[in-house]
């Protein structure tokens, strides 16, 4: 439940919903008393365990291929902070801020699940991090599950390392004096319970699908005004061609399409065909529609689970793999691919109201054409993103290195396949920013025609973000500033 902008996690089903709420940073999180009390049994089911003489992995042996060497209890929290400190190494440009937060909110649902033995302190402590705005500085690069992101987060809970505190470059030691923080000293198995599991594939993975579930929404608008603006014929969207092929994807889209045109004075059936583009738009929109869904879900199930290695359990201590990500590796790899189609398409719309060979616009839709270049590169741009979103779309999930001595000899790059994903989504608000941009351009040009009422309120909306082209600008920021604010959530 969210009270007062807080959300309290107390073992009611989290939400993709929440993950936004938390790594956009409108809400703080606090652990409710059912929660607090799983954490706290948990953690005294494994001093049990240790105390009965059982070898728990992580707690009192190595890890990885050391997983056969002992440790003494008198050292145990000497090898956490170590296994910490040596998973650090992390390198390249650092996380945004925004999936730091969802990877931080995804350690907490993980640990709060009450089967890590962890104390509740190192989650509260997750918890004021994010309550604070107290971001670690993690580098993108080197993490093949969550073991370099989170390693790095391990370290800002030490009070080591650099961060942002509430957007101000400072050290992690000067953020907790300022906030009134002590660093923290982990115990027993908490070195390894903050390195393994998946937060960072459900939350760098769960910010791309965020993202994608709005841009598939923006992308039925788009791909509206260049129906509109190119003249085509709505029979494509007649509702008995999707009765006959009932995928709900395809369907919702070309409802959605209907809705937007409805009282539009410009669609025409003087072509009896209309290119592909414009003609499968349901079917592909569709297809990506489906596949965000699913991906979505997947995520869900992830935030809801605990994914640490070992499992404590009443009776047990279980040494399995939760923490691999092949689950989310695989449908993050098709959101990749679902995201670059609606680039793909949304590109092949945006060249066919440049082309004015065959679409009966003024050349580039500029003004004076020759003097003027008008809408001709931002194309460009568009093809340069489809190109790029393509080669990051091939599969991550199929592949695997061996690592630790031939111990982990098959690994998941699922941090890889959510960067990917939401690399390509960055992409996909740029390339629509390019199709509202000439869309919006090439109506200027059917005038008096009169665009569908809810679609010349976008139009409306746009020309209060965007002014309208009449003359060759640099474009570039236009572009930028659009894209900008669907990647903030904004509509249209």
């Amino acid at each position: 439940m969210v009270e007062f902008g807080t959300l309290v996690l107390n073992g009611q089903p989290i939400e993709l919903e929440h993950l936004h709420l938390l790594s956009t940073g409108l809400g703080n999180v606090r652990l409710g008393p059912l929660l607090a009390e799983r954490i706290q049994k948990s953690r005294k089911n494994l001093l049990r365990h240790v105390a009965e003489g059982r070898q728990i992995y992580g707690t009192n042996t190595g890890v990885g291929a050391l997983f056969t060497l002992s440790v003494p209890e008198s050292e145990q929290p000497a090898l956490s902070r170590n296994i910490v400190l040596s998973h650090a190494c992390g390198v390249g440009d650092p996380l945004m801020p925004r999936t730091v937060r969802a990877i931080m909110f995804g350690a907490i649902c993980n640990l709060s699940q009450g089967y890590s033995g962890v104390r509740l302190e190192l989650v509260e402590r997750l918890a004021d991090f994010l309550n604070h705005d107290l971001l670690p500085i993690v580098p993108g690069s080197g993490s093949i599950g969550s073991l370099t992101h989170m390693a790095h987060i391990g370290c800002a809970l030490m009070g080591l390392g650099t961060c942002q505190l509430r957007g101000i470059d400072m050290t992690v030691a000067e953020a907790l004096k300022e906030v009134g923080l002590e660093p923290l000293e982990l115990a027993s198995g908490e070195g390894l319970s903050i390195v393994s599991g998946t937060p960072s594939i459900v939350g760098i993975g769960g910010v791309a699908a965020l993202k994608a579930q709005r841009l598939s929404d923006i992308a039925d608008l788009a791909a509206s005004l260049s129906f509109e603006a190119l003249r085509a014929n709505p029979d494509s969207l007649d509702p008995r061609v999707h009765e006959v092929r009932p995928h709900p994807g395809q369907g919702a889209v070309a409802r959605r399409m209907r809705e937007f045109l409805e009282g539009s004075e410009m669609l025409s059936r003087e072509n009896l065909q209309d290119c592909l583009s414009l003609r499968t738009t349901p079917q592909v929109h569709g297809g990506s529609r489906q596949t965000i869904s699913r991906a979505s879900e997947t995520l869900e199930v992830e935030l809801n689970s605990a994914t640490d290695n070992p499992l404590i359990f009443e009776d047990k201590v279980l040494s399995a793999c939760n923490a691999h990500g092949e689950p989310m590796a695989q449908c993050l790899d098709n959101l990749t691919v679902a995201l670059a189609e609606l680039g793909n398409i949304s590109e092949r719309r945006t060249d066919r109201l440049l082309n004015y060979r065959i679409n009966g616009l003024p050349p580039f839709l500029a003004d004076n054409p020759g003097l003027q270049s008008g809408l001709m590169i931002p194309q460009y741009v568009s093809a340069y993103l489809v190109s790029e979103s393509k080669v990051l779309s091939h599969p991550v999930s199929v592949d695997s290195i061996p690592m630790s001595a031939f111990q982990e000899d098959h690994v998941n790059m699922g941090t890889l396949s959510a960067l990917m994903a939401l690399r390509v989504a960055i992409n996909l608000e740029k390339i629509l920013a390019v199709e509202l941009i000439t869309a919006r351009a090439a109506l200027r040009f059917l005038r008096p025609l009169s665009p569908a009422p809810r679609l010349q309120q976008a139009v409306d909306l746009l020309d209060s973000l965007v002014p309208p082209i009449t003359e060759d600008r640099m474009l570039g920021p236009d572009i930028t500033l659009l894209a900008d604010y669907l990647g903030a959530g904004g509509s249209l």
